[in-house]
Order: structure tokens, then C-alpha cells, then sequence
């Protein structure tokens, strides 16, 4: 992540072999998306300056593209981390 330039922390779990669950064996990320950090309130004299209608690509494209790249991220890790093909949800 900080070659990423993310502010976070990622973790792995496993389970053991004796216990029977659900999702087994997880990439956890938790991260900061900066996009939401900052309230609408606190963009007012940007927000101004922009037609309404497009005040939702101020906010929430950002945001997506966050997550898009967070899980192409998270997909890359997992596969430089293993030798053997997998199957995953996200």
C-alpha cells in the first residue's frame, strides 16, 4: 500500500483445517479513501463555481475510481502472493 501512496493496512487470514466456515482464507484492506474525507459542506466555494448537475462527478467518480483501484490492487497482491491458481470472490 505505501507504494501505492495508500493510507492503510492490509491483512491475511487463514483458517485452520479443523473449522469449517464460511470464508476461509481472506485478504482484509482496510484503507483511506481521501475522497471521503472531506463533506460536501467543506466544498461549497467549488461547488459553486460547477453547473448542479455536475456536482455529482465532483464526489462520486473520485470515490468509485478509489475502489476500482483498490481492488486492482488488492487482486494484484494475491496474485504475486501465490504459485497456484485460485478462485476468489471480491
Amino acid at each position: 500500500m505505501e507504494a501505492e501512496r495508500l493510507h492503510g493496512f492490509c491483512l491475511v487470514r487463514k483458517r485452520w483445517k479443523e473449522v469449517q466456515m464460511g470464508y476461509g482464507n481472506s485478504l482484509i484492506i482496510c484503507a483511506i479513501n481521501p475522497f471521503r474525507i472531506a463533506g460536501r459542506e467543506q466544498s461549497n466555494d467549488i461547488l459553486e463555481q460547477l453547473d448542479e448537475k455536475h456536482h455529482y462527478a465532483f464526489f462520486e467518480v473520485p470515490e468509485i475510481g478509489f475502489d476500482s483501484r483498490l481492488f486492482a490492487l488488492a487482486k494484484r497482491a494475491i496474485k504475486d502472493g501465490l504459485t497456484h491458481d485460485y478462485n476468489g470472490e471480491l
